[in-house]
């Protein structure tokens, strides 16, 4: 068994992946597995991935039913204690895996996160995530770190059932919201550990900017406690407001 297996999911994307795989080489140990699960590329993704054999442990080409439903593949095929998941379009920080395997060798947390640089293609922008300490009282806030920078125990997700792939926009926040509701430890690391380009499904039209916030705030209803339902009602009427307003 690996310590830690860092999965990769990716379609169509030759313009990035290989610096995503070039920023892991350099780093990656024999206690740590790679995983690339690509969702039947027509571009020369696929190309990319057979030149870096010598970095990749396990990889499959096969079409899928998204983003989540690639992920939960990823997190079947590993066989490290913790997974972490790397965007194709995101890159490791250096000595980032030397910082997680630290903890995760001398120490028990079921939770590891770590700083998220955001950059933006194609400029010279770049800042931090909101950089706080996240716990599980916070994700009542809808305040959880972006998931390149959220490492987990495997025998955590395989408790919360995985990435709900109903959440088609969302899934990560809401296995967030499960995964800090029943962890019982966790560390905070006080260094960057990924850079992540902005933009996304998600975020890549007013339709689908709606459409996830919607799913966020049905995980969040079915997560937590009612008493946090006016939290929730402002919260959405905020979002729509605003997605309106800047159309």
């Amino acid at each position: 068994m690996k310590l830690l297996s860092i999965v990769t999911v990716c379609y169509d994307a030759e313009e990035t992946l290989q610096f995503t795989i070039d920023s892991l080489k350099n780093q990656k140990t024999a206690e740590v597995e790679y995983i690339i699960i690509d969702g039947f590329s027509k571009d020369s993704t696929c190309k990319i991935i057979k030149k870096n054999k010598d970095v990749i442990d396990i990889t499959i080409s096969e079409a899928d039913h998204g983003l989540y439903d690639a992920m939960n593949k990823g997190a079947s095929l590993s066989s490290g204690k913790y997974l972490m998941f790397l965007n194709a379009d995101d890159t490791l920080k250096e000595n980032s895996i030397e910082l997680i395997l630290k903890q995760i060798k001398y120490k028990k947390f079921d939770i590891i996160y770590g700083i998220v640089e955001l950059s933006q293609p194609n400029s010279d922008f770049k800042r931090n995530y909101l950089d706080i300490n996240y716990n599980k009282f916070k994700s009542y806030f809808f305040l959880t770190p972006p998931h390149p920078g959220f490492i987990m125990k495997s025998s955590l997700l395989n408790k919360i059932g995985g990435f709900d792939i109903n959440y088609s926009l969302a899934s990560d926040f809401d296995m967030q919201l499960k995964a800090w509701k029943y962890s019982k430890s966790y560390k905070r690391l006080n260094l960057p550990l990924v850079q992540m380009s902005l933009g996304g499904v998600s975020n890549s039209s007013f339709r689908n900017r709606l459409i996830g916030f919607t799913q966020l705030i049905s995980s969040y209803a079915h997560n937590n406690s009612p008493i946090f339902t006016p939290l929730i009602l402002v919260r959405y009427i905020y979002k729509v407001a605003y997605l309106m307003l800047k159309k």
